[in-house]
């Protein structure tokens, strides 16, 4: 509910208040189902860099960068509770039910340029 109101009620007007940034993500992977299944389909995308990912179940969401092979900026809210880093990904393995992961990619350099283009309008 509240990422509804954020995105069709507030994110067009906050984007007229500053300069405009594109994050150039581009979603590479969308899948649900099991949680075991869907963390076996991101061990798979580990060999990417500049990649992000959001796994959300019923009471939980997961959300990271995949470099250089491991999982970094990992943060994950479950129960009430954030854990972050190593103790976010221990407690991926604990996660039991259905879920959705979306997986987005980001070329490094299209972002760089994007912010530079926007620095001098």
């Amino acid at each position: 509910m509240a990422e509804h109101i954020l995105v069709k009620h507030y994110s067009w007007y906050l984007s007229k208040l500053g300069p405009s940034v594109s994050n150039n993500l581009v979603e590479i992977s969308k899948a649900s189902g099991d949680v075991n299944e869907l963390i076996g389909k991101l061990r798979g995308l580990m060999k990417f860099n500049n990649t992000f990912f959001v796994l959300k179940g019923d009471d939980f969401k997961m959300v990271g960068k995949i470099s250089n092979g491991d999982i970094v900026n990992a943060k994950l809210t479950m129960s009430g509770k954030v854990y972050v880093y190593r103790e976010a990904i221990a407690k991926l393995f604990t996660l039991t039910g259905n879920a959705e992961l979306k997986v987005y990619r980001m070329s490094s350099d299209d972002a760089i340029m994007a912010v530079v283009e926007n620095m001098e309008q």
